[in-house]
């Protein structure tokens, strides 16, 4: 029964579709061409797109994750190092790193910590190209349409009494 319920619901949806805007323009701007312009060089999409504004965002986000991952990377190798080092040399005593005493358990705290970081802004920064390449993706595929203020929504709840009736009214000044 549930499973009726929820077909004919679905149908009905799926049956209403309002398109605000003609979707068949034939457009030259390729949702294709902007995705696999920010791939091969990141930004390359958002200046197919014709938004300047985004490229800084897209470099000045990759630069900080990159220098972060590239910060937490060299702490993790030099904490690895030093770690090796002291125990091959001395496993009972301790070691000077960065002007800090460290023994074996302090330095594999460390060593995890940095490890941890170094995967974090790795994951960042790999999300933040992938953010620009679904950016110059999306924005072609809106390249075309009117946002203007000449678009309006408009609810208008009706109550009589046999029904509470809701008419939807869409303006569209093109």
């Amino acid at each position: 029964m549930i499973k009726k319920i929820v077909l004919v619901i679905w149908v009905v949806v799926i049956s209403f579709r309002l398109f605000a805007q003609d979707n068949t323009l034939n457009s030259e701007h390729s949702p294709t061409k902007a995705a696999v312009l920010s791939a091969i060089i990141p930004g390359g999409g958002q200046f197919y797109n014709k938004k300047y504004w985004k490229i800084p965002l897209v470099y000045g986000g990759l630069t900080i994750f990159g220098l972060f991952t590239y910060n937490y990377n060299s702490k993790y190798v030099k904490f690895k190092n030093s770690y090796k080092e002291l125990y091959t040399t001395n496993p009972n005593g301790f070691i000077i790193v960065e002007n800090n005493q460290y023994t074996l358990e302090g330095l594999n705290i460390m060593q995890n910590y940095y490890h941890r970081r170094r995967d974090l802004y790795g994951l960042m920064f790999l999300g933040w190209y992938f953010l620009n390449i679904i950016d110059a993706t999306v924005d072609a595929y809106l390249f075309d349409y009117d946002v203007s203020e000449n678009l309006s929504f408009r609810a208008i709840p009706y109550y009589d009494s046999n029904f509470l009736v809701c008419f939807f009214k869409i303006n569209l000044k093109i």
